[in-house]
């Protein structure tokens, strides 16, 4: 989630304003997308969505083709010859509960802890 993304990596805290502001954008999406179950408050929100992937988040070879697509688009913006670096890197970055859902090998607890390390000083 992209609140949690910024407070783990971002060079500052969101604004009780810009927490909202994500929020009525997820709905308006969700909304589009016919997902209608999508909670009224950011705190609501985060429960929700930890509670949907503790019930849903599993392994399926339609997930993997959508995952290996969207890593492909991803990596597809970098020089072919960086490639083969960024793609442990970039999965070094999912939870361990969406690599096993994706089918992906976990990436070296040092490659994680070096990705985790560099973002953090980034922010």
């Amino acid at each position: 989630m992209p609140l949690r993304w910024n407070r783990k990596y971002g060079w500052r805290r969101y604004s009780r304003h810009e927490e909202l502001a994500t929020l009525r954008y997820w709905r308006a999406l969700a909304k589009r997308m016919n997902i209608r179950a999508i909670p009224d408050s950011v705190e609501e929100l985060e429960r929700w969505s930890d509670e949907f992937e503790r019930a849903n988040l599993r392994y399926s070879d339609s997930s993997r083709r959508v995952a290996d697509e969207t890593l492909g688009l991803f990596l597809s913006w970098y020089p072919a010859a960086l490639r083969p670096m960024l793609r442990p890197a970039v999965l070094a970055l999912l939870d361990e509960e969406l690599l096993d859902a994706f089918g992906y090998r976990h990436p070296p607890a040092w490659l994680r802890r070096g990705i985790d390390l560099a973002l953090r000083a980034r922010a």
